[in-house]
């Protein structure tokens, strides 16, 4: 099952995943709260940071897509792929506001792995990353 589930989101569309994998899909919030990041369960604006996907003691656990607002720090516009304890961890891609996509590895968040990083000038990395880096 997790081969299956490792190459699936790189096949068939996000929503189709979620239909045909019959994941219980959950809705989740990012926000800061008394300076730090914090999950909630319910949205207090409308273009707020949201998660969809598998949960797990209140935060993103297994498959999931969160999408970032416009004025989030790091400029990551979405990330679809696996998680665990809230953070990237697995197969997954990122896609930065600025047009920059990532698909491969992470480990508890970084760019860890196998990956190919394609800039918005259309040059590409393709090669290992370890906690973020180049490697």
């Amino acid at each position: 099952m997790l081969n299956k589930i490792v190459y699936s989101f790189e096949l068939i569309s996000k929503d189709k995943f979620f239909e045909e994998n019959k994941i219980k899909i959950k809705v989740m919030f990012l926000r800061k709260n008394k300076g730090k990041l914090q999950w909630f369960w319910e949205s207090k604006l409308k273009n707020e940071t949201k998660y969809k996907g598998e949960i797990n003691q209140g935060l993103p656990h297994g498959i999931g897509e969160i999408n970032f607002n416009k004025n989030n720090a790091n400029s990551i516009k979405k990330y679809f792929g696996e998680w665990k304890n809230g953070k990237f961890h697995g197969r997954g891609e990122i896609i930065w506001f600025s047009g920059q996509v990532y698909k491969g590895e992470f480990k508890f968040g970084e760019k860890d792995g196998q990956g190919t990083l394609n800039f918005s000038n259309g040059r590409s990395y393709v090669g290992q990353f370890k906690s973020g880096k180049y490697h």
